[in-house]
């Protein structure tokens, strides 16, 4: 089947968890912090969900709601 595309597969960087936190969520976040959420994320993946904007956004908030809870 050349010339056949036959897989299809988003892939997320940690660039985009920090901008996503920045730009819409008004958080800034570390490389080490982003990384942390990507794997937060792919140990929690649903594949009927999939990895979408939304998902990223609620990591970041429980990451960062996590964090805060940590430092009282």
């Amino acid at each position: 089947m050349t010339g056949v595309q036959t897989c299809a597969l988003p892939i997320w960087h940690i660039e985009d968890i920090m901008a996503e936190a920045f730009e819409v969520l008004e958080k800034q976040i570390t490389e080490a912090d982003a990384v942390e959420i990507m794997r937060r994320i792919a140990k929690a993946h649903d594949a009927e969900v999939g990895i979408n904007w939304e998902v990223i956004r609620t990591h970041i908030e429980i990451y960062i709601d996590d964090k805060k809870g940590e430092s009282k």
